[in-house]
């Protein structure tokens, strides 16, 4: 026995289910935005300069290995 839906019902559930995906992705959008190449950029200097103090750090260090007696 096949399912009957009322084209009425039908246009409903769409209607519903296509207001819960948008208040959803509103929901989404508000709560992360997306990054702009601006904060790319920014983020991307930040790495940069935290290599380079991390080289500076460690150029400084002298490291010595000694064998030990087996």
């Amino acid at each position: 026995m096949p399912l009957l839906i009322y084209p009425d019902e039908l246009a409903g559930v769409m209607r519903s289910g296509l207001n819960r995906i948008t208040s959803q992705a509103k929901a989404m959008a508000e709560a992360e935005p997306v990054p702009t190449k601006a904060d790319f950029n920014t983020g991307l200097g930040k790495l940069d300069a935290e290599t380079k103090r991390l080289q500076a750090f460690l150029t400084g260090i002298d490291v010595q290995v000694e064998k030990t007696a087996e």
